[in-house]
């Protein structure tokens, strides 16, 4: 029973999930006569079967991020409702699978959601059981989108972004693209990436530049393809000025928002904040660091609300 999208979407995210190397096909859409919402389900695969279709109902909530975003707060935040079970980072972390999923595709939906289940299947259980929430926050989840949606039917998604020079300037003061502990798990450009050809000359700076526009050009198109009411698109800066932001959060599960003294507590610990390395704010970067910023990254900006001046 893996759902996709409502009844206007299936064409649309079908051609995504193609696009992005899933074997899948509309034809193996089939309408869910029981979901008031005209949601649509795909057969599931026999590997699947072995996961209890009880349990694919567990009600779960994945952040797609670039990370440096908040995404740990965030995590903390949702833990303040008795219905949420939240973790930032659940081990193990997956992260080979996830960038594979991201180089080459999803070629096996099943096979990345049984991996996936097998890691965290007694956690999603308990969540079940309790008629709770089950969130996780990593940015690593944000590839493995497609195989989550279509294997969860009440999985939701929140789509945290924040300013392109910002997570830059936190990217490069964590020397990601150079000599970072984790840099063979970071995603490279794919064979159909218009920066393919240049990647191998271009510096750390332009690495990251890219990687945020990569990174959120995914979660973008990957949006496209769901029904509104699965979604959530939001400013790590809204979350962090004011209760708002948090609220959003809250209504789209359709959870009663804890008291806002509460989520300013917790906001007010900026977890996971950056204080080591050394990098420019955006306002002292040279004329050349803003025009490549621009060059690799202004349509998404441009897209999520950003703007990227010389």
């Amino acid at each position: 029973m893996l759902p996709l999208v409502a009844n206007g979407a299936v064409q649309s995210m079908a051609t995504w999930l193609r696009k992005h190397g899933c074997r899948i096909s509309v034809k193996s859409l089939v309408p869910n006569s029981s979901s008031s919402d005209g949601c649509y389900l795909r057969r599931p695969g026999r590997s699947m079967r072995r996961f209890s279709e009880k349990l694919m109902l567990t009600k779960c909530l994945f952040v797609l991020s670039t990370g440096r975003v908040g995404t740990q707060t965030v995590a903390q935040v949702l833990s303040l409702s008795s219905d949420i079970d939240a973790v930032h980072e659940r081990r193990p972390r997956l992260l080979a699978l996830t960038r594979r999923c991201y180089q080459i595709g999803i070629s096996d939906v099943d096979a990345v959601a049984r991996e996936f289940v097998a890691s965290r299947s007694d956690f999603i259980r308990q969540a079940y059981h309790a008629d709770h929430w089950y969130a996780e926050t990593s940015n690593r989840i944000t590839y493995l989108a497609p195989a989550l949606a279509a294997t969860f039917p009440r999985a939701k998604f929140i789509h945290l972004h924040r300013h392109p020079a910002e997570v830059v300037r936190s990217g490069m003061r964590r020397r990601w693209y150079n000599g970072h502990s984790e840099d063979r798990f970071r995603i490279e450009p794919r064979v159909d990436d218009a920066f393919r050809d240049q990647w191998q000359d271009w510096s750390e700076f332009e690495k990251v530049c890219w990687y945020w526009h990569a990174v959120n050009r995914y979660a973008l198109d990957f949006f496209g393809g769901l029904a509104n009411d699965r979604i959530l698109s939001l400013r790590s800066a809204d979350l962090f000025l004011s209760c708002s932001g948090a609220s959003r959060v809250f209504e789209l599960l359709n959870v009663t928002a804890p008291p806002h003294a509460e989520i300013k507590r917790v906001l007010a610990r900026r977890c996971n904040a950056q204080r080591q390395g050394t990098f420019p704010e955006y306002e002292h970067w040279s004329t050349e660091q803003r025009r490549k910023l621009k060059d690799i990254a202004f349509s998404t900006a441009a897209e999520l609300g950003y703007h990227l001046g010389c």
